[in-house]
């Protein structure tokens, strides 16, 4: 029988006999990894340790994501202190550690991004099934850090060194079908089966004798360590201190753009407003709208957007955002040139990804901090600015 399934603030568990479920709970977020988070999931794997007829423990992320990555507003803008900055830099690492001990078989189940050390707790897992639509991206080093928690060694583990190597470097986002051909996922499914695949894929283990599973799940992982061991990760997290009060790094951290060697930083030389929709288009949906008249007489007629002025003329449920080809964008695109935490919003993945700017604020916001530019990414939606 399991023991009162402990409360927390930032995951959630369920266990119902020989399986459970642990629930990343920072939606508003897209699950970012807090102190607080990653320490209840190290308390939460010690808890299943605790559970005699435990045997599978899915893993999930509430919301749009699994999870968008260390959350490095916890250190401020002036980055961790000497003094305290190794604690939390360190957590990560604990959780990831605290994963891998437990003994039931840790199925993660993958959806919308998984980032930086969202990555490192799913390689913490022992299976992983994802949607074929996620995306994957390792941005530390685009944001002057060093990827930490023993991240490196369980990329080597999982995929290895060369490819591990390119991930790292050059902070490329890659999808679902190249995860699966290194061998970091068991299997990929439409969205609408993730659910059904990963509880049938708990349910097969589970039904399986645990101390056959158990001993097989620690013999696999003491292979793996002696061939990749995570021990020497303890210094993960002086190397991420290190960096953080590194003043690029920390640059980073407070959304701009750390300078590399003879470049300074960007200064804006337009106003935000004037600048801000200038490669935008908008098309009329309903000729009859106020806002057709701003554009033109006819319905499909796309006009290109100069101002703010203009924007607060043209916005209404008459429009929707367009793409320079006609396409239908969502509303607010803009292109990150780094991680979208130096963005200001924790969503989408860098070099590609398109933060979802819900208001004018947020695009404002954006560009304010030299981050990024607007963009169009085509889609089968249509929105209404």
């Amino acid at each position: 029988m399991a023991s009162d399934v402990p409360d927390f603030e930032t995951i959630r568990v369920e266990c119902d006999g020989r399986r459970a479920t642990l629930t990343l709970d920072r939606p508003d977020r897209l699950n970012a990894l807090s102190n607080q988070l990653m320490a209840e999931v190290a308390d939460a794997a010690a808890w299943f340790d605790h559970q005699a007829d435990l045997r599978v423990v899915v893993v999930r992320g509430a919301g749009r994501a699994f999870s968008s990555g260390f959350d490095l507003t916890v250190f401020g803008d002036e980055g961790p202190s000497p003094a305290g900055g190794r604690v939390p830099a360190d957590t990560g690492r604990l959780m990831a550690d605290a994963l891998e001990r437990t003994s039931p078989v840790l199925v993660a189940a993958l959806h919308g991004h998984v980032v930086g050390g969202g990555l490192v707790l799913a390689a913490a897992c022992d299976l992983r099934i994802a949607t074929d639509e996620v995306s994957f991206s390792i941005p530390e080093v685009d944001l002057g850090i060093p990827l930490a928690w023993g991240g490196i060694p369980r990329l080597v583990r999982e995929i290895g060194p060369a490819l591990t190597k390119e991930l790292v470097m050059t902070c490329r986002p890659f999808g679902a079908q190249e995860a699966l051909a290194a061998g970091f996922l068991n299997r990929i499914v439409p969205a609408a089966d993730l659910d059904s695949a990963v509880d049938g894929l708990a349910e097969e283990v589970a039904s399986r004798p645990r101390a056959a599973v158990l001993a097989t799940k620690r013999h696999v992982n003491a292979v793996t360590d002696q061939m990749v061991g995570t021990g020497r990760s303890w210094s993960d997290a002086d190397g991420l201190t290190a960096a953080l009060r590194n003043p690029e790094g920390r640059a980073f951290t407070r959304g701009l753009p750390g300078p590399s060697a003879g470049q300074a930083k960007p200064e804006l030389t337009v106003p935000i407003a004037d600048r801000l929709f200038t490669n935008a288009s908008f098309r009329t949906l309903d000729p009859t709208a106020s806002t057709a008249e701003a554009l033109a007489s006819w319905q499909g007629r796309i006009v290109a957007v100069g101002s703010r002025a203009d924007v607060d003329a043209l916005v209404g449920p008459g429009t929707e955002v367009v793409d320079l080809d006609g396409s239908t964008v969502l509303p607010g695109f803009i292109e990150t040139h780094m991680h979208p935490i130096a963005a200001g919003v924790q969503l989408g993945s860098p070099q590609i990804g398109y933060p979802d700017c819900r208001s004018i604020d947020d695009v404002v916001d954006v560009l304010r901090k030299g981050c990024g530019r607007l963009a169009g990414r085509r889609t089968h939606q249509s929105v209404g600015l």
